[in-house]
């Protein structure tokens, strides 16, 4: 099977491309990102945002849109590559759907209208990867599938999230956890959901999916039992509640990572309901091993500053008030 990556050479896309045989792949990208990889496959140079005049002319079995960021981006790839790919696969996420308020939402549930701002932040990613569905499905129609992710976790992560629960329960005899231990949360280890995906269009499955662990099968407080197996620890988790970490000041999503209040808006999207993707043999590793080779990976590149999580001096302050009873954050 021929495959074309956009992207594949960070996190998410650099997975796809690893169960890939070289021979079979085909990178395109700008050639800035780790380019030495992959030295026996295909190596396009190109700009989503405007050349992509190396994809015309080339035929595929499948391309992979790891790195659509952007609608005119995707546009401009699904334009190129409609008469020559056998089926086009968008990587999206769960944020695309306009109530993200409840969970077990399915594949058919109502996505955010509207045309979104041509500038990535978090507020408007939702928006930019729900019309990047549309543009998708309205180019490639049946030849389309879209994979909406919950959170992508495992080696090469780009926003350290998994990383700091890791790095935080190896090294703390007592570590500030976020919500209710029973909070449902859901994680998807990229290299699972690379090899689904492949197995998936060597059949031709299309259309939209869910992907993710099954919705109510994982919590925050198993997320982090299972974290302090695999690395043979037993600290003591102190859970501070959504409005203490609020009123503390912490951001949700970024100072303590995978957390949302339970009164978030986006509270669902967590939760959605994946049993279409396992139906069609979405399947999990074992979440310890997950969390092993993270930290192999974490370590092999040097234990870095991270770009999620607080420091050990703001958490400690923050114990110090839930310990002593003091619950008003300073």
């Amino acid at each position: 099977m021929r495959v074309l990556i956009l992207g594949g050479t960070d996190f998410v896309g650099r997975h796809f491309a690893e169960a890939i045989p070289e021979r079979d792949l085909t990178l395109f990208n700008r050639g800035r990102t780790n380019p030495g990889l992959f030295p026996a496959a295909r190596h396009l140079t190109g700009d989503r945002s405007s050349d992509v005049s190396a994809l015309r002319g080339r035929g595929w079995d499948v391309a992979i849109d790891c790195s659509g960021q952007f609608p005119d981006w995707v546009r401009r790839s699904v334009e190129a590559l409609k008469n020559t790919v056998g089926l086009y696969v968008h990587i999206s996420s769960t944020l695309v759907y306009a109530d993200k308020s409840r969970p077990g939402l399915t594949e058919s549930a109502p996505t955010l209208e509207g045309t979104p701002a041509h500038e990535l932040t978090a507020a408007t990613y939702p928006h930019l990867k729900a019309e990047s569905e549309r543009v998708v499905l309205g180019v490639m129609g049946a030849r389309a599938l879209i994979v909406r992710a919950s959170l992508e976790v495992g080696p090469y992560e780009t926003a350290d999230r998994l990383p700091y629960w890791i790095r935080r329960i190896r090294e703390g005899e007592t570590v500030l956890a976020p919500g209710r231990p029973e909070r449902p949360v859901q994680l998807l280890d990229a290299r699972d959901l690379a090899a689904w995906v492949l197995k998936a269009a060597r059949v031709g499955l299309n259309g939209v999916f869910n992907a993710g662990s099954q919705a109510g099968w994982l919590t925050m407080g198993r997320l982090l039992s299972e974290t302090a197996a695999a690395l043979g620890r037993d600290p003591h988790l102190v859970w501070a509640d959504d409005q203490f970490l609020l009123s503390a000041g912490l951001r949700p999503w970024v100072d303590m990572p995978i957390w949302r209040p339970e009164t978030d808006e986006d509270r669902g999207f967590l939760m959605v309901d994946c049993s279409a993707a396992e139906a069609a043999g979405l399947s999990m590793r074992p979440l310890q091993q997950t969390v092993l080779d993270t930290l192999a990976w974490d370590v092999a590149r040097g234990l870095p500053a991270l770009k999620a999580g607080i420091t050990p001096r703001r958490e400690q302050e923050l114990l110090e008030q839930l310990t002593t009873g003091n619950e008003e954050p300073a």
